[in-house]
């Protein structure tokens, strides 16, 4: 007896791609100044490879072998510019204090060497000079080997880079206390870089105060690094900006130089502040502001003055993590409850001492600019600067000598500074407390009346100068200096007002202090505020532009008057394209400085009464005035900005009667490059009148009849769309004109040209020099004489003329009221003769002859020559001809304006007095034609069977691309997995949370383990684009449900989902964005989709849709324009394909149904119908193997009824084997059956009725019943085979049963008796006879 023996062998999977889960393309390499941890990047990996483990195991007789694999790569992790050294380095949660004890450690991650200065490493440089690259001044950390050497070690069975942290020590270490660096020393390291600090010249010649601020940080400690986790790019000057915040301190740029200044006032160590006081400034030195004050005061609410302080920092001492640190005021939390100041960010500091400073700091000047004070100076005291110590007097107020810091400095264009200053409180600081002096401060009236709002002037501005292209702008300011602004009221009445918002500024706006014409180069303005010179390009730039009742300019120069007036000069006139028209004094003026209150408007806007209010504020914006105390303005919103005509020219016109003179005023134009361009309309004003007349509209001219001599009229020509919006008339371009005699010669007419169609016109412009009492054209330069060469007069500028020579001189006279004619205008001609025509093409027809031709452009028609009758003008190509039969001869000649061409050779045709067999053939619908019907509905129905099948193929794949489309499998399951393995290698603590934050992103994880083993989990990431959640709930590991929530700024997208087993059992989701929502709802089992329902909804188009794979789906879609269904039935038992469908489709002018049947997959039958507003059409179709074996046919229009029956061939061919059709139209009946003969012949059988004429065709005609046959015409091939008198009822036919000559028995005739016939002429000779005769 024996014991068996066993050996088992596992091994793990082996990994044969490396994963960089930290190689970011594009991060910016950091300039690290001090001490910071960091998370150093991948930039370069080679030769990774794996070493196969064994583990052997014994017990007993068994043994077990476990397999597994370490991995190794040659790595390159860069770290930041030229660093110093590195410290301390994590690897996951493990911390070593030094380089040399992680390679030492044999742990994930190592060994690694440090390459401070940049280059390339030995190994790359001999394993792989090809790919080497010498990354100057750039530390980075390397493998020392690689390929069959150790390289970096991953772990086992891993192959993923761990996470690194390292604690780099940068730049300036020097500076501070061999950590971190003193903020002065950074700011000038920071410009050095610019290239603004050359490093060599004196400190101070580049930034003013450097050395007391570098004092002052040193003897605080405050002492800074580069912040933790700073991953994206800065402004030099964001970051400037940063470290003067965190130190108390201006920062500014004065006398071509920057400059730096210390705001704390308390004594530290051995630094002192400079407490030397600028100025003492009084009254006296003080300019007087708006409201008359001298010092203007404000404080801060209550409720902005804390007591509790937060700072959050990085604390080195634990592992460089976020913490925060709070400093409270305790006896102002006693006396009025906490206020909490919004938590700090000092990421710079990173110990706990300083972050208490930046707290202390922060207390301090919370109460320190508790008091703000607000003066105005002139320029004498232009050497203030932020940071400067002044002392501050005005009785009225109370203040004597209060010391104050500057803290902004403000020039005004007229030269004037204005101050803001902090109240600075005397003595030091001890830490946590404060001691603030002169807390007694003097009371200022909040509560002061204020002034009414001014009258404001409203308009809406050119198109082009708004960034909405609709706008009203608004001119408001108070009168006088308690006025501090005012609320935006609007309504469509007078009640029931909703506010726009506050205005807090005060527009500049007055009138014209004298005339201003349409040419003139300066003006003088009553009007506020204060204005500068600007440049010509500025002008040019609309950048010091005026609107004066419609006209848009800019000036140059501006000028204050002696007597307050400004006069501005340099104009650059007629800006977005506005009219340069004259303006009246008084007319308003505008300053369009960018102190006007802004309203967009839209399409439905316009047309609408607004009323507006402005209840005004004082100037410390409040004690608002009451709505109802207020006046409203009322403004009526006009159409979009219409461009203008442009080239406008007016002139008079003179008329002359019997008895009466009179004149109108002519309005030439351009129409504007405007797509919806109508007309323009005429309106005209005289001296006197207020209002506008209306007058004429045109497209490029108009009139204004019965102008009064000596009047001057102002006319506006205003552009008018399509749509009835016009220009106003006094925004539109205008011109003046003044009527007066003008007994004076006329000049030459002008632009003579003459035209030649059916008519000859002569054109010519308008004398607008003397009073003209008509226009004579000529062929001569003899005016007066009516002769041969006289061709009209007219008062107009056009004329129809004749003539008869096809070259030559035509002139035009100007006939003046002083009866004088002026030098002719002319114009020289030259028309060729037409062409020869061909022979025309003539078609004989029954009593008519239709006469065809191609006539040249340059001919308005043609004239036909028929025998020796008169001449016929026709002005087409087709003429028809009513004649008698007979033999007929035609000629045609082209006509012109002038005359007509040579004829034509002349051509003969008859005038048949019989039925010509090929017009019943063109008359009927032949067997071809009816071949050709059905064909074209045999194709037609095909490719409805090929589109029901593509409609099916569609619905199939429909359903099999569900999941790709809804429900991306592959991607969300490793997503879920990801997160999976995310969640247990995160912490193996029984329960944690964490919060991640940098300046782009907070992020915060709970996770709920039970027994080890997670089963919930929560995760939420915000960024400034995306706020992103989700939950999980886990059971065995397996994920049981989640959802999640994603937004942005244009997307919100919700996820639910249930699994079953670890498998997807529920999904639905939803997504809205601003044009579009949509939802899905799906049921999954084994994890294939079986059930779902969506719905998509966009401003165009709502589409539902539900599908059951198992069943059948339906789906909806609508649209402005279109309404369409569909049902669709699945037959599970073939392998889910489609069984039957119905669908609906309809549109304005379309209803188009059809139903569809399956069997094993194919289409078996097949029903449609369609209907349109003058068309109804239906089909049925019966299909083998996806191929047509029969169907029918009706179509249904205003003038004919179709329908179509079609057997097809039952062989696998599938011929045409037999059809019938009706063929009805309004002037004609056809019905057809055709078939195949056993000989495989076809066999068509048909009848039609077209154009008075029958036809039967057909093997067999059998009529049945007595037939009578009327008429006196019988033709060839009627009657086939011979007519005997035993096929006559009659037996026989004699002479009594003929009638040849419709009973004639004079004249030309043909007579038959008996044995003989004669043929008589015209004359009743016998000229024929023929039979048995004696004599002729």
């Amino acid at each position: 007896m024996g014991f068996l023996k066993t050996h088992v062998t596992t091994r793990a999977d082996r990994i044969s791609n490396f994963q960089a889960t930290t190689c970011d393309y594009g991060t910016p390499v950091m300039d690290i100044f001090g001490t910071t941890r960091i998370s150093p990047n991948v930039i370069n990996w080679q030769d990774f490879y794996a070493r196969e483990i064994r583990k052997t195991v014994k017990s007993g007789k068994s043994k077990s072998t476990t397999i597994n694999y370490r991995y190794y790569v040659y790595l390159e992790l860069a770290l930041g510019e030229t660093i110093t050294d590195i410290g301390k380095i994590w690897v996951g949660d493990t911390m070593y204090q030094s380089l040399g004890a992680a390679n030492g450690s044999g742990g994930t991650g190592f060994p690694l060497e440090l390459k401070k200065d940049g280059g390339v490493s030995n190994y790359m440089s001999t394993k792989h000079p090809d790919k080497a690259v010498d990354y100057q001044h750039l530390a980075y950390l390397h493998s020392p080997s690689g390929g069959n050497a150790s390289g970096t070690y991953l772990g086992e069975n891993s192959a993923s880079v761990p996470s690194y942290g390292i604690e780099v020590k940068g730049a300036l270490l020097s500076t501070g206390d061999g950590i971190d660096a003193n903020p002065a020393d950074v700011i000038l390291y920071i410009l050095t870089k610019l290239g603004i600090y050359n490093g060599v010249d004196p400190e101070e010649t580049i930034i003013s105060g450097i050395g007391i601020f570098r004092r002052y940080c040193k003897a605080n400690d405050l002492l800074i690094s580069s912040p933790l986790g700073e991953t994206s790019q800065k402004k030099a000057q964001e970051i400037i900006k940063d470290i003067c915040t965190l130190t108390d301190a201006y920062f500014f740029w004065s006398n071509n130089k920057f400059k730096i200044r210390v705001k704390d006032n308390r004594q530290i160590n051995d630094w002192r502040p400079d407490n030397t006081v600028v100025y003492d400034l009084g009254p006296d030195d003080m300019l007087l502001q708006s409201d008359g004050a001298c010092v203007a005061f404000s404080r801060k609410d209550s409720s902005e003055v804390y007591n509790r302080f937060t700072v959050e920092f990085c604390n080195r001492e634990n592992s460089y993590e976020n913490e925060t640190v709070s400093y409270e005021l305790s006896n102002d939390i006693s006396k009025t409850g906490l206020r909490q100041m919004s938590t700090q960010n000092a990421l710079y500091f990173y110990t706990k001492a300083r972050a208490v400073k930046v707290c202390q700091m922060l207390a301090r000047k919370n109460e320190r600019e508790r008091n703000k004070y607000t003066i105005k100076l002139d320029w004498a005291y232009c050497i203030l600067e932020p940071g400067d110590l002044i002392t501050l007097t005005d009785p009225i107020i109370g203040l004597s000598k209060q010391i104050a810091m500057v803290d902004t400095v403000t020039e005004a264009k007229d030269g004037s500074i204005t101050i803001e200053c902090l109240q600075y409180i005397d003595g030091n600081y001890n830490a946590g407390i404060i001691d603030v002096s002169g807390s007694n401060y003097n009371y200022v009236d909040y509560n002061i009346e204020p002034s009414n709002t001014d009258r404001p002037i409203i308009f809406q501005p050119p198109s082009a100068a708004t960034l909405s292209g609709n706008e009203i702008w608004i001119a408001l300011r108070g009168t006088d200096n308690t006025w501090g602004g005012c609320n935006i009221l609007v309504a469509n009445q007078d009640a029931n007002y909703q506010s726009l918002g506050q205005y807090r500024m005060s527009s500049s706006y007055g009138t014209l202090a004298a005339d201003m014409g349409s040419n003139a180069d300066s003006f003088t303005a009553i009007i506020n505020g204060d204005f500068d010179n600007v440049t010509q390009l500025d002008a040019v730039n609309a950048n010091s532009m005026m609107w004066i009742d419609g006209e848009c300019l800019s000036y140059t120069t501006a000028r204050k008057n002696s007597n307050g007036t400004w006069t501005f000069s340099g104009l650059i006139r007629g800006q977005y394209n506005t009219n340069i028209v004259n303006h009246r004094s008084g007319s308003t003026v505008v300053s369009c400085d960018g102190a006007l209150y802004t309203i967009e408007l839209t399409k439905t806007d316009i047309g609408r009464q607004l009323f507006f209010k402005f209840p005004s504020v004082n100037v410390f914006a409040a004690n608002p005035q009451n709505e109802a105390d207020v006046d409203y303005y009322t403004y009526t919103v006009k159409n979009y900005a219409i461009p203008s005509a442009s080239d406008i020219v007016a002139y008079t016109r003179y008329y002359q009667s019997e008895d009466a003179v009179s004149y109108s005023i002519q309005v030439t134009w351009t129409p504007p490059d405007l797509a919806t361009y109508a007309r323009c309309q005429i309106w005209y004003k005289v001296k006197g009148d207020k209002d506008w007349t209306y007058a004429d509209s045109g497209v490029n001219s108009a009139t204004i009849p019965n102008a009064m001599v000596g009047e001057t009229y102002t006319i506006a020509v205003c552009v008018e769309d399509i749509y009835g919006a016009y220009e106003d008339p006094d925004s539109a371009r205008q011109t003046s004109i003044t009527v007066q005699t003008k007994a004076v010669t006329p000049n030459a007419p002008e632009s003579v040209s003459v035209k030649f169609g059916t008519d000859i016109v002569v054109k010519w412009d308008f004398v607008s020099n003397a009073d003209v009492r008509y226009y004579e054209v000529r062929l001569d330069a003899n005016p007066g004489v009516v002769g041969a060469n006289f061709l009209g007069r007219t008062t107009s500028n056009s004329l129809v003329i004749n003539l008869t020579k096809r070259s030559g001189t035509i002139y035009v006279y100007a006939y003046g009221a002083n009866k004088i004619y002026s030098v002719p205008g002319s114009v020289t001609y030259n028309l060729s003769k037409p062409p020869q025509p061909k022979p025309p093409e003539l078609i004989a027809n029954i009593n008519s002859l239709t006469i065809r031709t191609t006539i040249p452009d340059t001919c308005h028609g043609m004239y036909i020559y028929i025998n020796s009758e008169p001449k016929i003008y026709h002005n087409n190509g087709s003429y028809t001809y009513v004649g008698k039969p007979g033999i007929y001869d035609v000629a045609i000649t082209y006509v012109d304006a002038i005359g007509e061409s040579d004829k034509s050779h002349t051509v003969s045709e008859s005038i048949r007095a019989y039925i010509n067999p090929d017009l019943i053939e063109a008359g009927s619908i032949s067997s071809s034609k009816l071949d050709n019907i059905v064909n074209n509905n045999i194709q037609s129905a095909t490719n409805k069977a090929a589109l029901a099948v593509v409609k099916a193929n569609g619905v199939a794949n429909d359903l099999n691309n569900f999941e790709g489309q809804v429900y991306k499998k592959g991607e969300t399951d490793t997503l879920i997995a990801n997160s999976i393995k995310d969640f247990e290698t995160n912490t193996l603590k029984p329960n944690y949370s964490t919060t991640t934050q940098t300046d782009t992103m907070i992020k915060s994880n709970v996770a709920t383990y039970t027994n080890g083993v997670l089963s919930n989990y929560s995760t939420k990431e915000q960024t400034s684009a995306a706020i992103s959640s989700g939950l999980a709930v886990f059971k065995d590991r397996e994920l049981s449900n989640y959802s999640t929530i994603k937004q942005t700024e244009s997307l919100i997208n919700t996820k639910v989902a249930d699994y079953t087993d670890g498998k997807l059992s529920n999904y639905s989701t939803t997504e809205q964005t601003s044009t579009m929502i949509s939802s899905t709802i799906a049921n999954f089992k084994s994890t294939e989709l079986s059930k779902y329902s969506t719905t998509t909804q966009t401003e165009a188009m709502i589409n539902n849709k539900v599908v059951d794979k198992l069943t059948g789906y339906s789906t909806t879609e609508q649209t402005s324009a279109m309404i369409s269904s569909m049902v669709g039935k699945i037959d599970a038992a073939t392998d889910d394909k489609l069984k039957s469908y119905s669908t609906t489709t309809q549109t304005e002018s379309l209803i188009n149904t059809k139903v569809a049947d399956y069997t094993d997959g194919k289409l078996a039958n097949y029903s449609t119908t369609e209907q349109t507003k003058d068309m109804i059409s239906s089909q049925v179709a019966t299909y083998t193997d996806d191929k047509l074996t029969g169907y029918s046919t009706i179509k249904q229009t205003n003038d004919a009824i179709s329908n179509v029956v079609v057997k097809m061939d039952a062989a696998t061919n599938k011929k045409l084997e037999s059809y019938s059709t009706i063929q009805q139209t309004q002037d004609a009946i056809s019905l057809a059956v055709k078939n195949i003969d056993l000989d495989g012949n076809d066999i068509i059988t048909k009848i039609n009725i077209a154009d008075g004429t029958i036809l039967l065709d057909g093997k067999y005609v059998h009529i049945t019943g007595d037939t009578q046959i009327d008429g006196s015409i019988i033709t060839n091939n009627m009657l086939a085979g011979n007519i005997t008198g035993d096929k006559i009822k009659a037996k026989a036919i004699t002479t009594d049963k003929i009638n040849i000559n419709g009973g004639k028995t004079s004249g030309a005739r043909i007579e038959v008796i008996d044995n003989l016939i004669t043929v008589y002429d015209d004359n009743n000779v016998a000229r024929v006879k023929l039979g048995l005769i004696d004599t002729i």
